[in-house]
């Protein structure tokens, strides 16, 4: 179990029912109903970035398999066909989540990135210069799961 290990989050969940895409904006919470209310999940959002990508080469396919929801989750999310540019992962992906997790003033979001299919599909990592672009451009904080953790730890603390 992760909680005897010492951890204290996690970020697991990265789908949506069933297994579909893109993963719903679902907001932290903790594994109490399975005894382990000091165990909080901080679920990810969005695709996950390869399944929207075309890629060739050892160990990849040509084109990727969905499962979308339905009704999907983002209809805005969803491209008309494999992304084949950076921009087109920026649109579909990480600015929809950015934007209505933004306008619902949400928590948190965090985009589902797998670093060698980043590195595979965009070696200047084009797609992030954007994002966290358009993150600063909102007034909004790039952070990290330990950072986010304390916060929350903090504010239960308080309450």
């Amino acid at each position: 179990m992760i909680v005897d290990a010492g951890f204290r989050y996690t970020s697991s969940q990265a789908w949506g029912p069933d297994f579909t895409l893109p993963a719903p904006l679902t907001q932290r919470y903790t594994y109490a109903d399975e005894g382990h209310g000091e165990l909080i999940e901080f679920p990810c959002h969005g695709w996950h970035d390869n399944v929207l990508k075309i890629m060739s080469g050892p160990g990849r396919w040509s084109e990727p398999r969905r499962l979308i929801a339905f009704p999907p989750t983002f209809p805005e999310a969803i491209p008309p066909s494999p992304i084949r540019e950076p921009e087109e992962e920026f649109r579909f992906n990480c600015k929809v989540i950015i934007d209505r997790a933004t306008r619902d003033a949400l928590e948190y979001v965090t985009p589902i990135w797998h670093p060698w299919s980043l590195a595979a599909f965009d070696p200047e990592m084009r797609m992030l210069d954007m994002t966290f672009r358009y993150v600063r451009e909102k007034g909004l904080t790039a952070t990290t799961f330990a950072r986010l953790y304390e916060q929350v730890s903090s504010m239960s603390a308080v309450t």
